[in-house]
């Protein structure tokens, strides 16, 4: 990975979950035009390939501000000091596990043995949050055949298909899927079950960048909300964020809840300080 380069053209702004200089000029170009011309912060992307990528970069000081989700939040927490700039929590932001309404799944526990679709390994919605909820129902992740999908309609194709007994996934996605889908489609699924509202995305940053900077940045997106809500949603993709408020009263104790799904996935081992 390249190194970061220390000069006049501004911080380095990376999104946990977009490659490439046109994505990011895409979905966050009306962003970071709107911030720098508030706050007066000097701004330039920084692309990086996927999630571990971007954990890797902050914690190197390559990059200075990242848009992350719950679980990219705590392990980056977990190795390097940052600072939650604001909070970006989304309407409804939840996961569902739906099944067809012909299976004999009819509560949480009847997954012992069965096959559950889930999305990317890590992902707070598709990923950590149902192992959660299989928890707190008392069937262990072991218990249950899970199959990882590499996309949205991949998981739900397999639970139309009868190749899956249930399907994990966020509740946005879920409410898309369906309204594209044929009334009788819609009539084969039924909602099982929802989680409770998940931690919302954060903006972080460095630790060590100056403390009136950050409070530039904070301050002018706290007093431009609304324009500042419009800028993200232009984004072809951020339309997850339609209806989305802005926080600056985000704590490290509001991700407790992403830990310990981490312990449920026995993935705590990546919350472990590096050494």
């Amino acid at each position: 990975m390249a190194e970061r380069k220390e000069d006049s053209s501004g911080l380095a702004f990376a999104v946990a979950e977009l490659d490439g200089l046109e994505s990011l000029q895409r979905e966050f170009g009306k962003f970071r035009d709107l911030l720098v011309n508030k706050s007066g912060v000097p701004i330039k992307f920084y692309s990086v390939p996927n999630r571990v990528a971007a954990t890797e970069a902050l914690a190197a000081s390559q990059i200075d501000l990242l848009v992350a989700g719950p679980s990219e939040y705590v392990v980056i927490a977990s190795r390097t000091p940052v600072e939650i700039v604001v909070g970006l929590q989304r309407a409804e932001y939840y996961c569902v596990i739906v099944t067809r309404k012909n299976t004999e799944v009819h509560s949480l526990t009847d997954f012992v043995g069965r096959k559950l679709a889930l999305g990317d390994p890590g992902s707070t919605s598709k990923h950590l949050a149902p192992l959660l909820m299989l928890k707190q129902a008392g069937v262990m992740p072991s218990e249950v055949q899970l199959i990882h999908t590499s996309s949205v309609q991949m998981g739900w194709e397999a639970l139309l298909a009868g190749d899956v007994d249930g399907f994990a996934t966020t509740s946005d996605k879920y409410k898309s899927l369906m309204s594209k889908s044929s009334r009788e489609t819609q009539s084969e699924i039924h909602l099982l079950q929802r989680s409770n509202d998940l931690p919302g995305d954060v903006i972080l940053a460095r630790k060590d960048i100056n403390p009136d900077v950050l409070n530039r940045m904070r301050s002018a997106i706290m007093a431009n909300t609304p324009l500042f809500v419009d800028a993200i949603c232009s984004g072809v993709d951020n339309q997850k964020y339609i209806g989305m408020s802005l926080s600056d009263k985000i704590t490290d104790r509001d991700y407790d809840s992403t830990r310990e799904m981490f312990s449920v996935a026995d993935m705590s081992y990546l919350l472990a300080p590096k050494r």
